[in-house]
């Protein structure tokens, strides 16, 4: 302090200047902490805008989460057999016993661990002991076993065909359930693993035990004559109300055994188009979406929003209805893959996200099962047109004909999907300067959903989620006869054969290689799966681009842990963000206590001067 003493007493060492130095300090001080930095060189501080408070991000746990999603089919929230829009809600609803992993594989969910033996034939799961459905009661194997007997009782919804494999379920305990197999199906593990479980009263008053009767929840909200607050839950959120125009409201389940989401509220925001969603996500009125890779040039010039992207099983096809014309013809079928510029398609639609896949049928992710040698059918309009020769197809004045002298066509459906959309175009362009006028015709989502489950196509473009755990389990649901369903009758509910595939060796080999334990030979009879399907072509693949997630990173922070975010529940791990004031060491109380220590400060120093002053008169008196 002795600095600050010599400072005063070297400068005002008149007396009456030491309280107008300490009224002026305090002032001064006062002036400066009530500005709050309000002064701008060239203003008075009367006419400058206030500079606002520095801000921090915090989580809002009463906060709500507003995700973006294209209208879809909602006429289903059975999660048995919910398939589209419906199908994804529902995946927030219910939970399985296990869940499938990021990178292939099951994890722990409703079972906490399970095991197999008796050679493949014993299934045991044991399961959490903290899961709750909304209605408070537990989650337990009473209400596993009433969910397979209720599909083991049911044929039309046994989409796994159950019935063939399972001889018999035992709640053994309150919290452990026991699979008995007839015999040994590699895929069961899967299959059972990540059904839904669904609440066992369904089986009570007012309900009933015919699990088919449940598949009008959905419209029965959307119309209100239900309440779907009623609705008997288990998943990360609980439904509040939906509409088939604007969406779904959730609110969380704190009681969700996995850990509740960190926000209040979830709004389920539905478009028209992916144009309209990705307008929506620009102008921050929602926070995140699924955003077409059309798009992620323009999303990376937004410093706000985030793009995610994980290797995935997501693969898009041209799907080609091989029951009617002209994609009976597997010739023509070849035709039309070596007319389609894939590499193009990869480079507009997809932002070159990637082009590694097989026409065997697998994405690349299962690279290490494709065998050699398989033919990729590269853009070769020369090959193009020797095929369309070998099947009977004749080409006069630029256009291909039928041998009867009728002009080929082809129809192309798609719905408002904006990299769906781009590819499809462009595949119309291809073949129609190829020779093969093809017309593309968009369509709702609703509607394209309903044209191809019934058959009621010729052609279409769209990705396929292939989240199955192994090779078999994608062949099998592309390809199998089981896995489709004849024309007129719906086939999403099967699997995503909606080309309507069917060959018996293709059937026998996908059988077999479920069947047999050893993996040498599963491997052998996959290997001859895809030989088939490459050569005969029942689709083509186009590409096999990694997930594409797109959120808003002012307003949300993405904690997805190690699940494909490809899937529902990834948006539980959400967390909204809000922003407050920063802590200030200048707040209101603050300040008065900081001018009372000045002020306390001055009057020191000042008594110091004084004494000083008096001292020095003193001694000056006593040498006088």
């Amino acid at each position: 302090m002795d600095f600050i003493v010599d400072f005063m007493s070297k400068r005002f060492d008149k007396k009456k200047s030491i309280p107008i130095v300490i009224a002026s300090f305090a002032i001064v001080f006062l002036m400066v902490l009530g500005s709050s930095g309000s002064y701008v060189a060239g203003n008075s501080p009367a006419n400058s805008p206030a500079t606002p408070a520095s801000k921090v991000a915090v989580v809002d746990t009463n906060g709500t989460f507003i995700f973006g999603s294209v209208q879809g089919p909602l006429t289903d929230l059975n999660p048995v057999t919910a398939t589209s829009t419906a199908g994804d809600i529902s995946a927030l609803l219910y939970s399985s016993l296990l869940y499938p992993g990021a990178s292939g594989g099951v994890v722990p969910w409703l079972a906490k661990s399970y095991n197999i033996s008796d050679q493949g034939k014993l299934f045991t799961f044991n399961m959490v002991t903290n899961a709750t459905w909304s209605n408070g009661n537990p989650v337990t194997s009473k209400d596993v076993n009433f969910t397979f007997q209720s599909i083991l009782n049911h044929p039309s919804i046994d989409f796994n065909s159950l019935n063939k494999y399972v001889a018999s379920i035992d709640a053994t305990s309150t919290y452990t359930v026991v699979f008995h197999m007839k015999k040994y199906y590699n895929p069961l593990l899967y299959e059972i693993g990540t059904e839904p479980i669904i609440p066992a009263v369904w089986g009570n008053s007012p309900y009933t035990a015919n699990i088919s009767s449940f598949t009008n929840y959905a419209t029965n909200i959307t119309s209100g004559s239900y309440n779907a607050s009623k609705l008997i839950t288990d998943g990360p959120v609980m439904l509040t109300s939906m509409t088939t125009v604007s969406g779904a409201d959730f609110k969380t389940n704190k009681n969700f055994f996995n850990g509740a989401p960190d926000y209040a509220r979830m709004i389920w925001e539905f478009f028209k188009t992916t144009s309209d969603a990705t307008a929506a996500l620009e102008s921050k009125s929602i926070d995140a979406f699924w955003g077409p890779y059309t798009d992620a040039s323009l999303f990376a010039k937004l410093n706000y929003l985030k793009s995610v992207s994980a290797p995935s099983t997501y693969t898009f096809y041209a799907w080609l209805n091989n029951k009617v014309a002209p994609f009976n013809n597997t010739d023509l079928r070849k035709a039309v893959a070596f007319a389609i510029n894939k590499h193009y398609i990869n480079k507009v639609a997809l932002a070159g996200a990637g082009l590694n896949g097989s026409n065997g049928g697998l994405p690349y992710t299962f690279r290490n099962q494709v065998p050699t040698g398989l033919p990729f059918y590269h853009y070769n309009l020369t090959a193009a047109a020797n095929m369309m020769t070998k099947g009977g197809f004749t080409k006069t004045n630029g256009e291909w004909y039928y041998p009867n002298g009728t002009q080929v066509q082809i129809t192309l459906i798609e719905p408002p999907l904006a990299d769906w959309v781009t590819a499809g175009q462009i595949i119309s362009q291809n073949l129609t300067a190829f020779g093969i006028k093809t017309t593309y015709t968009p369509e709702t989502f609703a509607n394209w959903a309903d044209y191809v489950g019934y058959g009621n196509f010729q052609m279409t473009y769209f990705g396929f989620t292939g989240a199955s755990p192994t090779a078999w389990s994608v062949l099998n649901t592309l390809f199998a006869a089981n896995s489709s369903a004849p024309i007129g009758k719906f086939s999403w509910t099967h699997g995503w054969n909606v080309e309507r595939y069917n060959n018996t060796t293709v059937n026998t080999l996908l059988s077999e290689a479920a069947s047999t334990p050893n993996l040498t030979m599963e491997q052998s009879y996959l290997n001859k799966i895809q030989q088939a399907i490459a050569n005969q072509l029942p689709l083509i693949m186009i590409d096999d681009p990694p997930t594409f997630f797109t959120y808003n990173n002012h307003t949300v922070i993405d904690n997805t842990p190690n699940y494909n975010i490809a899937w529902m529940i990834s948006i539980e791990h959400m967390q909204i963000l809000k922003y407050q004031n920063q802590t200030s060491l200048f707040t209101t109380t603050n300040k008065i206590i900081i001018v009372g220590a000045v002020v306390g400060i001055l009057a020191v120093v000042a008594a110091a001067v004084v004494l000083r002053t008096r001292k020095k008169k003193e001694s000056e008196k006593e040498e006088d």
